[in-house]
């Protein structure tokens, strides 16, 4: 899922989108999307054909940061209670 179609889903999308993400955080389990990624090249400088001129990069699934602030969120409300 791009961030795009998070950014515009309707609110009761999101609403089923937050009790999964709830679902997950009270079974301690993580989306098999936020596990992914794809790891991408960017050329620095000078060589193309040398690889020391390139650096690697990790692009994450667009669904883990809403899934990471909703750890955050977790967390803020327990340290609150404490």
């Amino acid at each position: 899922m791009r961030s795009e179609h998070l950014k515009n889903l309707p609110p009761v999308l999101v609403s089923a989108l937050a009790r999964l993400f709830a679902r997950y955080l009270s079974e301690c389990k993580v989306p098999t999307q936020c596990k992914a990624s794809k790891t991408v090249l960017l050329f620095k400088k000078e060589d193309l054909h040398d690889i020391s001129n390139y650096r690697s990069i990790c692009l994450l699934s667009a669904v883990y940061k809403p899934f990471t602030l909703a750890i955050l969120n977790t967390i803020d409300r327990t340290l609150e209670e404490g």
